[in-house]
């Protein structure tokens, strides 16, 4: 069952992966991070958490998650 097949719409959704290929299809609402390897001063979840909370009151997550982490051409 897809995202929006469940009533969810895009400007609403953030998918988090370590694989672009994961969001590929949905550029705009991916965010990249970093592979995990067990390291405790890895501190990029507590950088992705920060980022998260400063998205809760956007009307549409993709225009800010562009700006962020999509290169213009």
């Amino acid at each position: 069952m897809s995202l929006l097949s469940e009533g969810r719409d895009l400007k609403d959704i953030i998918i988090v992966d370590n694989k672009v290929e994961s969001y590929a299809a949905q550029l705009e609402n991916g965010i990249p991070i970093k592979d995990f390897f067990g390291n405790p001063q890895d501190g990029y979840l507590l950088l992705l958490k920060d980022y998260l909370l400063g998205l809760k009151e956007a009307n549409d997550v993709r225009p800010v998650i562009k700006e962020h982490f999509i290169k213009n051409k």
